[in-house]
């Protein structure tokens, strides 16, 4: 092979120099094109961390002014009842614990109380509509509402349960019973003579859960009302009544009507000398009512928490622990987490009763 003479050394060293300044260019190209990536992501990251810092300062400052126009409170049912009672006592609670700000309860009623449900469930989720409703509504009316307009655990974020308002047992004189264990004995030595009044689907279940623990056989009429039910248990048309203690005043002060126990797990204060039906060897019957609030689902969360600790130090206030006392109701203070639980175990809890006892009840 032929020596390489001086300019093909001279073109072969251009040529490997032209190959260098090639990938260096290019190398350098790469490294430019990064640095401005870098660059670009760095000032896309600064952008959304601003935006970020701004809509959770803004959020900030909206919770902080929280609530800057007036709350409505939507009660399901017609004024004068428990619900509205207790609706309005939480009203004034929250106005006072808001230094004046005004809290207004709204009735909405109809259709099992679906429809004022129904309307917080499709309100804005800003905190300035709530509703204030029993289990009667966040864990019985899925059970027994065709078609219902609202789903207890989906639509409605829980704010807090503010009272538990217990039932009792009340029977008529004519029964020759004492205490609960004299009534069921009596029940079962008489099966289908004795008439029990439903006001409603929280009676009903609790006659129903006395019936599959007790056995007895007993003919359930229904009413529109406590009130109804009571005034025929006064007049002996019916012989017991499972009832609500804020409405039950007329069987209490009625010397005709005996009140032989309590649906909690506690004693009533109202009520103290008043054995439960758990204590009187019904173990574990627990059938009390409570009394919660809840927002619609979607509130922003730091307005959220802002409800939660109003309706809490509002509920614990000696003001309304007095006032929900003074209707026959057991004050509670439980947290918007623990009032979704409740709905949760009992929504359960009675979707298996009804199942399992085929309890239909007359709309």
């Amino acid at each position: 092979m032929p020596a390489a003479t001086p300019w093909r050394k001279r073109a072969a060293a251009l040529r490997e120099l032209a190959g260098r300044a090639t990938v260096d260019a290019k190398l350098r190209l790469e490294r430019e094109k990064g640095e401005d990536t870098m660059k670009l992501h760095a000032r896309v990251l600064a952008a959304a961390s601003f935006a970020c810092s701004t809509l959770l300062g803004a959020a900030a400052a909206q919770a902080q002014d929280f609530p800057d126009r007036p709350v409505r409170i939507i009660v399901p049912a017609a004024a004068g009842g428990a619900i509205d009672a207790a609706g309005r006592i939480l009203a004034q609670g929250l106005t006072e614990h808001w230094g004046g700000r005004p809290v207004v309860v709204e009735n909405r009623v109809g259709a099992s109380m679906v429809i004022g449900a129904t309307a917080v469930a499709q309100a804005k989720p800003d905190g300035y509509t709530l509703l204030v409703a029993h289990d009667g509504v966040m864990a019985v009316n899925p059970h027994f509402v065709k078609n219902i307009t609202y789903d207890s655990r989906k639509d409605f974020a829980g704010v807090g349960i503010i009272a538990r308002l217990p039932l009792a047992l009340f029977v008529h004189e004519s029964v020759p019973a004492k205490n609960v264990q004299e009534f069921i004995a009596y029940a079962k030595a008489s099966p289908g003579k004795l008439n029990h009044g439903s006001g409603g689907p929280a009676s009903l279940l609790a006659l129903e859960l006395f019936k599959a623990m007790t056995g007895v056989q007993v003919v359930n009429v229904n009413y529109r009302g406590s009130a109804l039910s009571i005034n025929d248990l006064l007049s002996n048309t019916v012989q017991f009544v499972f009832a609500d203690i804020a409405s039950g005043g007329a069987a209490l002060q009625s010397s005709s009507v005996r009140t032989l126990g309590v649906t909690s797990m506690e004693r009533a204060t109202s009520l103290p000398n008043v054995p439960t039906i758990h204590e009187a060897g019904l173990a574990n019957y627990d059938t009390a009512t409570w009394i919660g609030a809840f927002a619609p689902r979607g509130v922003e969360r730091a307005v959220q928490e802002r409800l939660e600790s109003a309706v809490t130090a509002a509920a614990r206030s000696e003001a309304v622990r007095k006032r929900l006392l003074a209707i026959g109701m057991e004050p509670a203070a439980l947290s918007g987490r623990e009032a979704e639980q409740v709905v949760a175990s009992d929504l359960e809890k009675w979707g298996k009763l009804i199942r399992e006892q085929n309890i239909q009840f007359a709309q």
